[in-house]
């Protein structure tokens, strides 16, 4: 009978003292390596960016204009903006993440969040 007294698999164990939250400083200026990593990759990103934007709006409107496709015209029309946003904020936030975590920090990548999303939502 000593399977009586031991402790089940699935019983929770003892709940443990909550984790300190870290406190973030309000605003922490980049290091010379933090500027340089956030400008390349931003740059690289954006790059990468007009280069999809151009591929898409300006060749692909091209090719359905010679083929006298209305419908392909139409929905380029209708996703250029919601794209562009995509493609900026996009852009952004991957080059915040090289960046030193601060409040400001945190709220501007919650923007870039909340515009991303309601990009994709006015997209569809």
């Amino acid at each position: 009978m000593s399977w009586l007294s031991t402790p089940l698999l699935a019983q929770a164990s003892a709940p443990s003292a909550p984790s300190p939250t870290p406190v973030l400083p309000p605003f922490v200026p980049p290091t010379p390596e933090q500027a340089t990593a956030f400008l390349g990759t931003l740059a690289l990103t954006v790059g990468l960016a007009v280069a999809f934007y151009v591929l898409v709006f300006v060749v692909l409107r091209s090719f359905f204009r010679r083929l006298e496709f209305e419908l392909g015209i139409a929905i380029l029309n209708l996703a250029r903006i919601p794209a562009l946003i995509i493609l900026i904020f996009g852009s952004l936030r991957l080059a915040l993440n090289f960046l030193a975590p601060s409040i400001a920090l945190l709220w501007l990548e919650r923007f870039c969040a909340a515009l991303l999303v309601a990009a994709r939502s006015v997209e569809r």
